[in-house]
This record gives C-alpha cells, structure tokens and sequence, in this order.
C-alpha cells in the first residue's frame, strides 16, 4: 500500500503518517489482546529530509514570472501565489508561518533602502520552536514588499493560503513546466527540454519539488552564500 502511494506521488510524510496509524491500530489489537503480535513491527518510516530538492535559481525566476499569468486557483490569483511562493523562498518560513502573516509582520526599514534592515517577524504560536524571530530579508525584496502590501489594513492576512498548498503548488508547477517547454519553437529543442529535469515534480532521483522546498532552497542559498553558522541557525 505505502509503495502504491509513493508511485502515486505521495510524499514521504504522508506515508508516514499512514504507516504511523496503522501501527497505532496493530498495537491496540495486541494490547486489547485481539492479536497475538503486531505485524507491522518491523516497519519503519521513510526519511523525509531526503524526499526533498530545492528548486535551483533559474526555476524559481522562471516560476515566479510565468504564475503571475496563471488564472486563479485555489482562492488565490496567481499573483499571490506567487507572491506567497516567493516569500516562502526568502523567508523560509513555513506554511502556518506564512499564512499568519499581517502587514504588521512586516519592518520594511521605513522605506529607506540605504541603511536599516528589513525584517518579517513569524508569531510565535506558528513557529516550530515556538519562538517569534524577527528574520531579516534582503533589501530588493524589502522593495517589492512595499508595493505589494500598499494599501493594505495592518492587521489583514497578507495571503489566503489554502489547506491544499501541496497540490496547489503542484499544479502551478506543472503548468510553468509545460509553458517552459512550449516557450522554444523547434521540436528538438521542446524535446530536450521535456527530458530535462527543470521544473519537473520527482525528478530520477526520486527526490520531490513541493511547497515545503521553497524553504529548503532557502536553507540552500543560506548555505551557498557563505553565511556562518551561527548566522545561518
């Protein structure tokens, strides 16, 4: 069952989750003495933190130009998608993290893009560690900000992020992919292009591009950009 789902293109998590259930149910058999073992004892989970791959530079910029043009999907228009996206890969905050945030999160240095950091602060509730960090932000992105969230009450949320970011993500993936290839004339080009790996959901690999990789490419171009540990944490 779990490797029907993982050719099916669930992720690890969720496989996990179902085997983590159906252990709970097997243990409960045993100790309600309605089985003698739990069969499912030797099972264990798959590595999430291998399931993943950060979207390198060249797909993110060409994701965030093509979904602005996308119609809207999921209550969302495809500027705020992407927008939300963008965000998600300069912020690194997760999906609760993101939909908690207000133009009040937001310290854009009043504008003054010669001095002064730019921070987007996560309530804490959201958090992982349960801790509110005001996390600075590069000041070209700081820029795009203040047009986005002009006009905006403080205290409204910035996105309307659905349940479904995963598919939603998917689905606006898929359809960047599919322009990317088409945005060549010759067949033999389009050709190479469909055999590549940009853009594409799983790639041979077996690793994933969904939503929660916004962040991992955030961790990556921390790393990259030399940052010191201490920094980067």
């Amino acid at each position: 069952f779990i490797g029907e789902l993982r050719r099916d293109g669930t992720s690890i998590q969720t496989c996990n989750f179902y085997l983590h259930a159906a252990n709970q149910f097997c243990r409960w058999l045993v100790t309600d003495r309605r089985a003698p073992d739990n069969p499912l004892s030797h099972l264990t989970g798959g590595n999430v933190k291998t399931d993943r791959r950060a979207l390198s530079d060249a797909e993110l910029r060409w994701l965030f130009s093509a979904v602005p043009t996308f119609a809207e999907r999921f209550g969302m228009a495809g500027a705020d998608r992407a927008m939300l996206y963008r965000t998600a890969v300069e912020t690194g905050f997760r999906r609760a993290e993101l939909a908690s945030l207000t133009p009040r999160s937001f310290d854009l240095a009043d504008g003054d893009y010669t001095g002064g950091t730019s921070t987007v602060t996560g309530q804490a509730c959201y958090a992982k560690n349960g801790r509110e960090d005001a996390q600075p932000i590069r000041r070209g992105f700081a820029k795009v900000l203040v047009t986005y969230l002009g006009g905006r009450d403080a205290d409204e949320p910035v996105f309307a992020v659905p349940e479904k970011t995963a598919l939603m993500f998917r689905t606006d993936l898929r359809q960047a992919l599919a322009r990317w290839i088409m945005a060549v004339q010759h067949r033999k080009d389009r050709r190479q292009r469909l055999n590549s790996e940009f853009l594409v959901y799983r790639g041979t690999d077996g690793k994933v591009a969904d939503f929660h990789s916004l962040r991992h490419a955030y961790v990556t171009n921390l790393v990259a950009s030399g940052a010191a540990p201490k920094d980067a944490q």
